[in-house]
Order: C-alpha cells, then structure tokens, then sequence
C-alpha cells in the first residue's frame, strides 16, 4: 500500500519491470524504502530461479538481473573497522560479502554466490540496491562514498587476471554506463530518507522516486486487508473470537484526528493495527 511518485519521464511500470534506469528512493522513515527493496529483491531471485513472482509477468522472461540488496552503512563499517589494513573497494565488497556472515550459508557456499556475483558483475546482469544511504554516521568523511558510487556509475568492470579480481575500466564516459539497451548492464538503486540523503553528490542526472504518504483510498485498502486476515487466521486457528467488521478498524482510525494523522505512515499503520487488534 506504498504509493509512489515517479519521474513523469519514467513511467513506473516500465522503470521497475524492465529496470532500465538506475534510481534513487527518497522518503520518510517508516514509508516502506526497506519493504519495497526486499520485496524487489525477493521476486527478482524468483525469477532467476524461474519460480512464480509478482514482478514479471513470465518466468521466461529475459531481463532477469541477479539482485544484490546491501545496506551501505555495512560497507562504511568495514571501512572503519580495517583502518590500519586495505579496504575493499565498494566494487569488492559487492561479491566479497555475498551473504554477509550469514550461519544459513557453509563457506564452500559462500564461495560459490561470491564467485557468481563476481561474474555477473563481469557480464553486467545484476541490479544492486544499496540501502540506507541516510544511515551513514554523521562523523563520516561521506565524499570517499560518493566517489565510489560516482565511480560504479560511470566505469564499465574489467577482470585483473594478475590478482584475481575485478577493477573499474580506465575509461572515463562522464556519463552513467550502459544505459542505452534496457536489457544490458548492471543497475543500481540508492535508497535513502528524504532529511539527511546526498543524492546531490552523485555526479549524474539519475531518475528520483518518492515514496508519498498513504492515501485515503490506500489506508481503507490496507485496513480491510488486515481484518480480512485477522478474521481468516481466527477461523483458521478456530480461535472463539468474534468475526470483525473489515471496515471497523478504518472507521476507527479515521474518528480520532491524531491517529488518522500518524496512520498515513506505512510502518505507523502497522503498528496501529497490531495494538488495535
């Protein structure tokens, strides 16, 4: 029930289904930038699996692209925490933490995802979401990061067979790589609130979404939804309870102009329905 506000120049259904653009998300916290992200990333690993999803509409599909969500502020840390040693570049860091220390992965399997990243990026066929760029700490020198992602932009990715990685072309375009064929090249999406964001250091003209408050209309929708669920898991459970009226908890709301107020907030609206309920 997260409404949003597209660049008129790039319709919506065309930026996200055939991913043509890099893109930037600004908004307020709590509007859904997280949600949206994972839920991106969930269908897109769907597709590549060739496994039903609520993106494309064919699991044949060609334009599948390899997702990748990293929250930035865990690349920043390791910039901090390695200060005496070489970092990794942002390039590196994409394919060398491919599951982030997760204990669902063995390392021979954390081998094997780092080593399909590294040659996805190679092909370029991999949309990256870098999440959070507004949780970088204030006490961050922030114009290193900017530099890296202006670089992943703008450079093309080569293989140095001399150390085994992946390095930035040489070659200068002055201008966001590869986007005149919309199936061709790696594609990355910034997401960031809109107080505290640094959008206006990327060196690029780059589309930029907002994601808007909820409308009246998305706020009955989501309300209905929630006590439809809440009446299908009593009966499901057959817990005695009785059966709630969908439209209640949107009546409800909307009587007190202050919860009404805070509801227009995806993540409010969840935790008013929880507690209502």
């Amino acid at each position: 029930y997260v409404e949003l506000k597209f660049d008129p120049t790039h319709p919506s259904i065309k930026a996200m289904k055939m991913l043509e653009i890099n893109e930037e998300f600004k908004c307020h916290p709590g509007s859904g930038k997280t949600t949206l992200s994972k839920w991106l990333i969930m269908n897109m690993a769907k597709q590549c699996l060739g496994e039903k999803n609520m993106l494309f509409d064919s699991i044949y599909c060609r334009t599948e692209k390899i997702p990748i969500l990293i929250p930035i502020w865990k690349y920043v840390d390791q910039v901090k925490e390695n200060q005496n040693k070489k970092k990794s570049c942002l390039l590196e860091f994409i394919y060398e933490n491919p599951t982030f220390d997760s204990i669902f992965f063995n390392v021979e399997e954390r081998k094997e995802l780092s080593s399909l990243i590294r040659e996805s990026l190679i092909k370029e066929n991999v949309l990256v979401i870098f999440e959070g760029l507004d949780e970088v700490p204030a006490y961050v020198d922030r114009s290193d990061l900017m530099k890296e992602i202006n670089t992943l932009l703008e450079r093309s990715i080569d293989y140095d067979a001399t150390y085994d990685k992946l390095t930035y072309s040489i070659y200068e375009q002055h201008e966001i790589n590869n986007t005149k064929c919309p199936t061709i090249g790696n594609r990355f999406i910034i997401t960031s609130r809109i107080e505290g964001n640094y959008f206006e250091d990327i060196n690029f003209y780059v589309p930029r979404l907002t994601i808007e408050n909820m409308s009246n209309d998305a706020l009955k929708l989501f309300c209905s939804s929630y006590m439809k669920c809440i009446n299908q898991i009593s009966m499901n459970t057959r817990r005695v309870i009785e059966e709630c009226n969908c439209d209640q908890l949107y009546n409800d709301i909307t009587q007190n102009k202050d919860i009404f107020h805070l509801s227009i907030n995806p993540q409010l609206a969840s935790v008013i329905a929880a507690v209502y309920n």
